[in-house]
């Protein structure tokens, strides 16, 4: 989830400041998450339609709303 809500989307209103997004990559790379993840922090990578469901609230359990 860190990742997700850390990724590099461009928009610079929507973006964390470099800093905090250079913590969370290490904090990832310390406790060996996926690369894939690591590379969102410091990349603009699209999301493919299953990350969209993840992060979007799609893929909740029947009954569970993201807010």
């Amino acid at each position: 989830a860190a990742a997700q809500l850390a990724r590099l989307t461009g928009d610079r209103s929507r973006d964390l400041a470099p800093a905090l997004r250079d913590e969370v990559a290490r904090r990832l790379a310390a406790i060996r998450a996926p690369q894939s993840w690591i590379t969102m922090l410091r990349e603009v990578v699209s999301l493919d339609d299953a990350d969209r469901r993840r992060s979007f609230g799609e893929a909740l359990p029947p009954g569970l709303r993201l807010l």
